[in-house]
């Protein structure tokens, strides 16, 4: 069954309207999860692993921020910032769990209270 032009051009705006939608709401998630964090990462900066889990998700927040601006703008300028977000944020991950590990072999602690880790 062929369906009337006017059908298809309905089910394409609703479609639109669903996507804009859906793209606005992830906009607005995206900016409180990175805001919460930030706030998280001043209050409870006591341990290096949180402090390195509270910058992955504020690099995950960001990377669905600029792929909502994308959607809702149609450009594919943030679709390609958050591929290269997300690269920098594998790499970021990569050297700081190295970085931790290293310094767990010397100190057999994580805690940021102490003294600072690469005076000897």
């Amino acid at each position: 069954m062929i369906l009337p032009i006017f059908y298809t051009h309905f089910y394409y705006i609703s479609y639109m309207l669903l996507i804009r939608d859906v793209s606005f709401l992830f906009l607005i998630i995206s900016l409180c999860m990175f805001f919460l964090t930030f706030l998280t990462l001043i209050i409870n900066a006591t341990n290096y692993f949180r402090v390195l889990f509270c910058l992955e998700i504020m690099f995950v927040s960001l990377s669905v921020f600029y792929i909502s601006i994308a959607l809702l703008s149609g450009s594919p300028f943030g679709f390609i910032m958050a591929i290269i977000l997300i690269t920098l944020s594998a790499i970021e991950a990569a050297i700081a769990l190295s970085l931790l590990l290293n310094i767990y072999y010397y100190k057999y602690n994580v805690k940021v209270q102490d003294e600072f880790f690469f005076k000897q």
